[in-house]
């Protein structure tokens, strides 16, 4: 695979690409991203990609991925972490192609965000997922990221970054 990453310039891909992985959790009854399905959350993707908070992740010239990273929390962040004065990075809406899946791109999303959040200084990478997955929990757990609490349903994870010496 040839990885690269870019921000969103336009809402299209995200938000087909986040409504794709959305019904084909629907499919597998797996209660994550209801509001995606319908459309309801269209305003928050909008907004993050105006911002410059959404990333794409293409292998070639085919988006595969994408997901969103940003300092600022947003109300999702303040209601789960509380209203935070330090420096984080907040990670959302990770959505992967289903063909995708399973081939190490979450990890390189993951690695993505990390070395970004490293070579800015930034501290932490701070993200949550629903308490009821355990395969997503286990997931986070398996990359390192260390649980902080569990609050209204979802498990609030965050990890280090930390500097390269070399």
């Amino acid at each position: 695979m040839n990885l690269t990453f870019t921000k969103a310039l336009s809402t299209k891909e995200p938000m087909a690409m986040i409504q794709t992985v959305s019904i084909w959790l629907n499919q597998k009854n797996i209660n994550q991203w209801q509001n995606f399905v319908n459309g309801e959350a269209d305003e928050v993707i909008k907004q993050a990609v105006e911002r410059g908070e959404t990333w794409l992740v293409f292998d070639g010239v085919e988006p595969i991925a994408t997901f969103n990273m940003a300092t600022r929390q947003n109300n999702w962040d303040v209601n789960l972490w509380g209203d935070k004065n330090d420096r984080a990075y907040y990670l959302h809406r990770v959505a992967i192609k289903p063909a995708y899946m399973k081939t190490g791109i979450g990890e390189h999303i993951l690695s993505y965000v990390e070395q970004t959040a490293t070579s800015e200084n930034i501290p932490a990478v701070r993200l949550d997922c629903v308490q009821s997955s355990q395969k997503l929990n286990d997931y986070y757990q398996s990359n390192g990221y260390n649980v902080v609490s569990i609050k209204d349903g979802f498990t609030l994870y965050e990890k280090h970054a930390v500097k390269d010496h070399t």
